[in-house]
């Protein structure tokens, strides 16, 4: 069976319907962003378009862009912060799709989405000490994914050495 090539025209169209549910609780310090019938390319997808169809992922990211700054400042426009998440978050990682994709792949299919936090002001940036953790959770069904940031006060452990340090994990 010859493998089936991904159709971004198709992909562009689904993020730019935004079929989209925002949902911000001061209160619980989460951004719940959920998004219907949208099939994100995978990992190598993303890589492999790199190398033969760059015009292709440039304008992915362009549109990904687009649409998350139109829904996040509507909601900052609302919430009249500076930054939604002053201190370090937890990235919870939710998809849906017609296959489940390697664990390792996960969190990299939502790079241009995770990028659009730092770029809309919703935390002040996207390293590691902002985004703490990420968790992902994925099963087989039809496409739908969900991102959602949650404050968190979890502090870095202590390193003493590389290998003491896994070992107390």
């Amino acid at each position: 069976m010859a493998k089936q090539s991904i159709s971004y025209s198709e992909i562009y169209k689904q993020i730019r319907e935004r079929k989209f549910l925002i949902e911000y609780n001061k209160s619980k310090k989460e951004l719940i962003i959920e998004f219907d019938n949208i099939r994100l390319p995978t990992l190598n997808e993303i890589l492999s378009g790199l190398q033969y169809r760059k015009f292709e992922i440039w304008n992915y990211k362009k549109t990904v862009k687009e649409v998350m700054a139109d829904i996040l400042t509507q909601l900052k426009e609302k919430v009249n912060k500076e930054y939604l998440f002053e201190n370090g978050v937890d990235l919870y990682i939710y998809r849906r799709g017609k296959k489940i994709i390697d664990n390792d792949s996960l969190p990299a299919c939502f790079k241009y989405f995770i990028d659009s936090f730092t770029l809309n002001n919703i935390i002040k940036d996207d390293s590691p000490d902002y985004i703490k953790n990420i968790k992902c959770f994925q099963e087989k069904g039809e496409p739908k994914f969900i991102l959602k940031l949650k404050e968190t006060d979890y502090k870095q452990p202590k390193i003493k050495t590389p290998i003491d340090f896994m070992r107390e994990l």
